[in-house]
């Protein structure tokens, strides 16, 4: 008979831990440094944006629109994987806690707001005193998603907007957008991994509603959307409502 050796079997374990440590160590890294790059990021962005108003001829605004595009593309695609890299952290150690929905929107408010006002779309946010079980980190990055994907695809002048109502226990957040829209052959296959609505046009990797679909998987929170061509798109997101004490 062959017993356990139990001196192998500590080291295992402790070999398991420090590699889940490292593993979170490496993820928190990368996602710090994520946001320090899209902070410069912005900063070009900015910067081009100053040149193109100052600059008369058309070549050199042509010029200058392809670097705004470029980095608009670098900017949507890091966005997209420290989302991700949120979720594989996240994954292992996920705890639903009371989640005030009030403060999360105003975050999101906060971090796409410049985005919209660059597109010329009002953000519209309609503030609310609900709590929903979530986990914050993950339920932020879900509806960041799914605002900046809402302001995206809004041609300028248009709106989105961010609410929330309530049906019995459970919480509907809601973000509407009066954007492009998209038919019922395109809302078949829209949360699958590097799926494009609009490859001509898109900025990302194609991640940003899968790892929404993926989070919202992990919490246990059901997702779905709506569209009409031409007249915009609402995306929900229900989950069970909450005490806060």
């Amino acid at each position: 008979m062959h017993y356990a050796n139990p001196v192998s079997t500590g080291q295992r374990q402790r070999h398991e831990h420090d590699l889940r440590r490292s593993a979170e160590f490496h993820a928190v890294l990368l996602a710090m440094a994520g946001h320090d790059v899209r902070q410069h990021l912005q900063i070009i962005l900015s910067t081009f944006g100053w040149l193109s108003a100052r600059t008369a001829d058309d070549v050199d605004r042509e010029r200058i629109a392809r670097g705004q595009h470029a980095v608009t593309q670098i900017a949507e695609q890091l966005h997209q994987l420290v989302t991700a890299l949120h979720i594989h952290q996240k994954s292992s150690q996920l705890v639903l806690v009371p989640v005030r929905l009030s403060s999360l929107f105003s975050t999101v408010q906060r971090d796409v707001s410049e985005f919209a006002s660059e597109k010329g779309v009002q953000l519209r946010v309609v503030q609310t005193q609900a709590v929903v079980a979530s986990e914050p980190v993950l339920l932020g990055s879900i509806m960041s998603n799914l605002a900046r994907n809402a302001v995206k695809f809004t041609e300028e002048g248009g709106q989105v907007l961010l609410g929330c109502r309530r049906h019995g226990s459970r919480i509907r957040i809601e973000v509407h957008d009066t954007g492009v829209g998209m038919a019922p052959k395109q809302l078949e296959n829209i949360f699958e991994a590097f799926h494009r609505l609009e490859p001509a046009r898109s900025d990302g990797l194609g991640l940003g509603l899968f790892v929404v679909n993926r989070a919202a998987e992990l919490l246990q929170h059901e997702i779905a959307v709506r569209s009409t061509v031409g007249r915009g798109s609402c995306f929900t997101l229900v989950a069970n409502a909450a005490d806060y004490t």
